[in-house]
């Protein structure tokens, strides 16, 4: 580094008298990091995905098999038709109930045999007449999801490029000693928002039409999503059984999600330190920021492998996980954190009449200010077109 340093002032004291060759000079050195490709095939030959994860969860277990596409053309390429099973320590055999059409092969483990240090491996057959295996993985025990909360912190934003407040959530973990040292949270979240406007001028070209009473059906929606952060600790170097304020996801406080309601549903699974590493492996690779000292991330192999022919690259990593569940909602947070949500429905006059919409704009919806009606973006009156349902959940409040 010191070098460096040293090369770079070197030239830059020189920039007065041969200003061209010193910035040729460093363009060609921080243009000298080559980009890096994953490999789409491994010797012409087709690169398998296989990747599931038994749980305690419930009875039925999915395991998803497909082909790696290339990058500059990603798709997705599932593999049919294959004879899949899961085995257990006992010499059980659990096979597939269908035929995989879109990659995806249940299998019905009965609850009995999903108990604390069963163990578990993974065979599939394809039709091509391949045959993969995986190394057994342990179903470890898993204590209930303790305490969800918040508090209130700040977060890089990166639309506004700045430090703003918002809610960090956390979770509690209060393991017995025979539990599993590691664990993943995996969050799934639904908030109410709504529309702008209820629905009381409408105008199919032509005229304006009123309706009264104003029609709220397309005003309250709910929309749920997965978070996709990795959520991973490793209790094993730690002392005690009792972990405080593991940091979860942050939600600024621009984001409309924290305006009505919003619900949390938190999955607790507990691993094997062999499928914990494996999903480190992951989360390090993701997480490269792309910088000049950046290492570039590496394929991440997991515990399968092509038994009937060594050559061919197999991705994906078969897992045994104990999942705990519980939900938590919080319908207040403006109480604890003031919102700076941006308005993004901007009511506005007609300067042309009717000509300014072609036949696909209508309906087209209008609001009254003061005593003046203006158009706004369909959006604004039905919420159900920024991705959400007006049907409500039955597990909100």
């Amino acid at each position: 580094m010191l070098i460096f340093s040293r090369i770079v002032g070197r030239v830059i004291e020189r920039i007065e008298v041969r200003p061209l060759m010193a910035i040729i000079f460093l363009l060609g050195m921080f243009s000298c990091i080559d980009p890096y490709y994953p490999h789409d095939t491994a010797g012409g030959k087709n690169v398998y995905v296989i990747e599931g994860t038994v749980t305690n969860e419930s009875s039925r277990q999915v395991i998803r098999i497909s082909l790696a596409s290339k990058t500059d053309k990603p798709q997705y390429i599932p593999v049919q038709n294959c004879a899949v099973s899961i085995i257990d320590g006992q010499g059980n055999i659990f096979g597939n109930i269908n035929s995989g059409t879109t990659g995806e092969y249940y299998i019905d483990i009965p609850e009995q045999y999903l108990i604390p240090e069963a163990i578990f491996r993974l065979h599939v057959t394809t039709p091509s007449g391949y045959v993969f295996e995986s190394e057994a993985d342990t179903l470890k025990s898993s204590p209930p999801v303790d305490m969800l909360y918040y508090n209130i912190s700040s977060g890089y934003n990166a639309e506004l490029r700045e430090e703003i407040p918002g809610i960090q959530f956390k979770v509690d973990l209060k393991k017995l000693p025979t539990d599993s040292y590691f664990y993943r949270w995996k969050l799934t979240e639904t908030y109410e928002y709504r529309s702008h406007y209820p629905i009381e001028y409408i105008s199919y070209g032509g005229s304006i039409q009123q309706i009264y009473p104003p029609d709220y059906s397309f005003f309250y929606c709910w929309k749920t999503s997965e978070i996709r952060d990795l959520f991973l600790l490793s209790t094993k170097s730690l002392l005690g059984d009792e972990i405080k304020g593991f940091n979860l996801h942050f939600v600024d406080n621009t984001n409309v999600k924290l305006k009505y309601v919003y619900s949390l549903l938190v999955k607790q699974l507990a691993y094997t330190e062999a499928s914990y590493g494996y999903l480190q492996a992951i989360k390090e690779n993701n997480s490269s920021l792309g910088g000049l000292f950046d290492r570039q991330p590496v394929l991440v192999r997991g515990n399968i492998s092509c038994t009937s022919d060594p050559s061919i690259t197999t991705l994906g990593n078969f897992s045994v996980a104990a999942v705990t569940t519980s939900r938590f909602t919080f319908d207040k947070i403006e109480e604890d954190l003031p919102l700076s949500i941006i308005e993004g429905c901007i009511p506005r006059k007609l300067d042309r009449g009717f000509e300014e919409f072609s036949p696909s704009d209508f309906p087209v919806f209008f609001v009254k200010v003061e005593n003046a009606l203006l158009y706004a973006d369909k959006q604004c009156f039905d919420c159900t077109l920024l991705g959400g349902t007006n049907e409500k959940p039955t597990f909100l409040p």
